[in-house]
């Protein structure tokens, strides 16, 4: 047997990362140089590589941009069966590793989503609870939290979102405990065992895991620029079988993309049109760096099939969440599955001393004081990367929230680097956990909830080594395999 040329070797290893190793879900090859230096091989040699995928639909040129992976949505769309038991069991060991070990002070966190104790507005808040025990009748103190939620916190977010575009009354908004709360009722309502649900990936675990759970079919679609392919998602929501799509349009996580305002308002009309329920998770809508908050969809919807979730936990703290929920056409179904299954709203009083927060004023006036220290702390984390992790990682340029999304070089492994960062106390989630085909294999999610230091800023020097580590690990395995 005659031995395989050089160019059919890295055509080979390419080919594998693509199609099961760290190179699926990726959106960019690195360039013709820099895989020629990985590989040890001559430019020629890369580009005669690169043209054999190219004739074989593994990837595209792009004019002046180099060779691009061809995206899952270009082929037809895959709906994902609910993973096997044991691999929804070794993620969730992830990231429950992740939530024990960031409780640890001496860990470097860039795991969790959450902002620092130290940037809540914990003093405003006490004293909105004390006013809330205050004038609190004898009733607060003695029934579960009845009906839709308390009338105060109704009024009080109804007000709020005004500012957001969002008009809508406060008889139709329910209080939810927690954005996922109201996700999963409007699921349980709208859609049913088997049935399709639209996922934008890479995509919030949180999502991924309750689909799994509620045993609903999770269809792919690019979720990794702030553009839509709406004639990718016009021929899905025309099929029988998909009855929701789940997405977060603002500063979105993992991944912090914001989609574009046109794309919104074209998504609310085809929701309308093929009576597909877009649920919407505006949980980071009021993180914004710039002047404006992001419309949510919701504010284009006139048929109601466009539901509103969405929660305080990213401003005032987990601690003290509250969740509230738009459902739209699917209001009093939501309202009686939460009556059949037991299921109570937040505390009274905690509905009261957030309305209270809402109504004082002092909600704007935290949130005036947060989004600059926010935006400032993405910044460094982001220059951060850029300046210590391999020339050919690329990072998303987040417009609001908390999340960092870095695309390590080809063939690096996030999840090698994940377990070798949390042997060290450093947390972060490797990029197969926001995709259940288990895509973006090269990928990692880093926060930026935590003020920046010496300490954050030598933890990614030392993530950056690994990164490259990794890559020349992964180079080796390729070309061995």
């Amino acid at each position: 047997m005659s031995k395989p040329y050089r160019y059919e070797n890295v055509a080979e290893a390419l080919r594998a990362a693509i199609t099961r190793g760290p190179l699926r879900g990726a959106r960019r090859l690195p360039g013709v140089r820099v895989t020629a230096k990985q590989f040890g091989v001559s430019r020629n040699t890369v580009i005669h590589a690169y043209r054999i995928l190219e004739r074989e639909g593994l990837i595209r040129p792009q004019a002046q941009r180099g060779f691009y992976v061809t995206p899952r949505n270009a082929a037809p769309a895959v709906s994902w069966a609910p993973l096997p038991e044991q691999e929804v069991v070794r993620r969730g060991r992830i990231s429950a590793r992740v939530a024990s070990l960031d409780l640890d002070p001496r860990v470097v966190s860039f795991g969790s989503a959450l902002p620092a104790p130290e940037l809540l507005p914990v003093a405003a808040f006490r004293q909105s609870m004390r006013r809330a025990t205050r004038y609190a009748t004898p009733r607060s103190f003695a029934v579960y939290s009845e009906g839709a939620g308390a009338a105060t916190l109704l009024e009080a977010l109804a007000k709020r979102h005004e500012n957001a575009g969002v008009m809508i009354p406060a008889e139709e908004l329910i209080v939810t405990n927690g954005a996922m709360d109201g996700i999963n009722l409007v699921l349980e309502v709208a859609t049913r065992p088997g049935d399709s649900v639209i996922v934008p990936t890479p995509a919030y675990r949180g999502f991924l895991h309750l689909l799994e759970l509620k045993e609903r079919h999770v269809i792919e679609v690019d979720g990794s620029t702030s553009s839509m392919d709406f004639g990718c998602l016009e021929r899905l929501f025309a099929r029988d079988t998909v009855k929701a799509m789940l997405v977060g349009a603002s500063h979105a996580n993992p991944t912090g993309l914001t989609v574009r305002e046109a794309d919104r308002r074209k998504l609310a009309e085809l929701a309308a049109r093929y009576q597909v329920t877009v649920i919407e998770d505006d949980v980071l809508g009021e993180l914004h760096f710039g002047a404006q908050r992001p419309q949510p969809i919701k504010a284009w919807d006139t048929n109601g099939w466009v539901v509103w979730a969405s929660s305080n936990g990213k401003t005032l703290g987990p601690g003290n969440r509250i969740g509230w929920l738009a459902p739209g056409r699917w209001f009093e179904k939501v309202l009686a599955m939460r009556h059949a299954s037991s299921r109570n709203g937040p505390p009274t009083l905690l509905q009261l001393a957030v309305a209270d927060f809402l109504d004082s004023g002092e909600s704007e006036r935290h949130l005036a004081r947060f989004r600059p220290r926010l935006a400032s702390q993405m910044r460094v984390l982001r220059e951060a990367v850029l300046r210590h992790f391999p020339a050919e990682t690329t990072v998303s340029e987040p417009e609001g929230g908390l999340s960092l999304w870095v695309e390590l070089p080809a063939l690096a492994d996030g999840t090698a680097l994940f377990h070798r960062a949390v042997s060290e106390r450093i947390t972060l989630l490797p990029g197969e956990l926001f995709s259940p085909s288990g895509a973006f294999g090269n990928c990692i999610r880093l926060t930026a909830g935590a003020p920046w230091s010496a300490t954050r800023e030598e933890a990614i020097q030392r993530l950056g080594r690994w990164a490259a580590e990794s890559t020349h690990d992964g180079m080796r395995a390729a070309l061995a395999g």
